[in-house]
C-alpha cells in the first residue's frame, strides 16, 4: 500500500540545480510524446528527482564527461495524476494512427499495459526513477541506442539482439555506468532506471511540475 503525498519534500529537487552540465528534454511537457500533447501534471520542462538519486547521477556525469559524453534526461519524477491519465483517459481515447506508428506500431493501446510498458503505480512517482540516454558532446547528438525513447516494442528491450552491435555497446555502456552507482534497469526499456536505495519506497508524489 502506497501513501499519496501532494506536497513536495525539500529533498526532491531540480536536477539542473545540482548537475549543471546534464542535458534535459522532458518530453511529457511537450507535444513530442506518445499522447501527442502535454501530459496533465507537466506544466514545465523541469526534471525533479530525489537528492539521493541526484548525488549518484552527479558521480556518473563526472565519469561520462571524461569520455566527452553526458547524461540526457527524457523524464524523471512523474506526478501520480500523470500516470492515472495514461491508465484512464488516454487509454480510453481514440487511437491516433500516426502516434501509434511512431511509438507502438506493433502493439495496441491495451497491449502496452498488458506488456508492462505502462503501469500504475509508477516508480517514477516515487521520485528516484529516471528515463535517460547518452549524449555525444563532440558530435552534439544522442548516441545510437537502436530505438528512440518510449518506442514500445521488443526492440527496446535492453538486451535485444535486433539492433546493431554499436547500439548494443551503447546500451551496455549506459547500463554499466548507471548500475555502478546503484541504479537498476528495467529490462523492457533500455532508458528506464530506478535507484535501488530509493528514499521514498512507499510514497507516491503528486505535486505539479512547474
Amino acid at each position: 500500500m502506497y501513501k499519496l503525498e501532494i506536497k513536495k519534500p525539500k529533498d526532491i529537487v531540480l536536477i539542473k540545480d545540482y548537475i549543471s552540465t546534464i542535458k534535459v528534454s522532458i518530453k511529457y511537457a511537450t507535444n513530442d510524446n506518445f499522447t501527442g500533447k502535454p501530459v496533465p501534471g507537466y506544466q514545465a520542462e523541469n526534471a525533479f528527482l530525489s537528492l539521493a538519486a541526484i548525488n549518484n547521477l552527479k558521480e556518473i556525469q563526472k565519469i561520462l564527461l571524461e569520455k566527452n559524453l553526458s547524461l540526457y534526461v527524457f523524464d524523471a519524477y512523474r506526478p501520480h495524476q500523470s500516470v492515472e491519465y495514461f491508465m484512464q483517459q488516454w487509454r480510453q481515447s481514440e487511437e491516433c494512427l500516426t502516434l501509434k506508428q511512431d511509438f507502438h506500431p506493433h502493439l495496441t493501446k491495451n497491449e502496452l499495459f498488458e506488456h508492462g510498458f505502462l503501469a500504475s503505480p509508477s516508480s517514477h512517482s516515487r521520485a528516484s526513477t529516471i528515463d535517460l540516454s547518452l549524449f555525444d558532446l563532440h558530435k552534439n547528438q544522442l548516441l545510437d541506442m537502436g530505438s528512440s525513447f518510449d518506442y514500445f516494442d521488443k526492440i527496446s528491450a535492453t538486451t535485444s539482439p535486433l539492433i546493431t552491435q554499436q547500439a548494443q555497446e551503447n546500451r551496455l555502456l549506459l547500463v554499466e555506468v548507471m548500475s555502478s552507482y546503484g541504479f537498476i534497469n528495467y529490462e523492457k526499456e533500455w532508458w528506464h532506471f530506478r535507484l535501488e536505495a530509493e528514499p521514498y519506497p512507499g510514497t507516491l508524489f503528486d505535486f505539479i511540475i512547474n
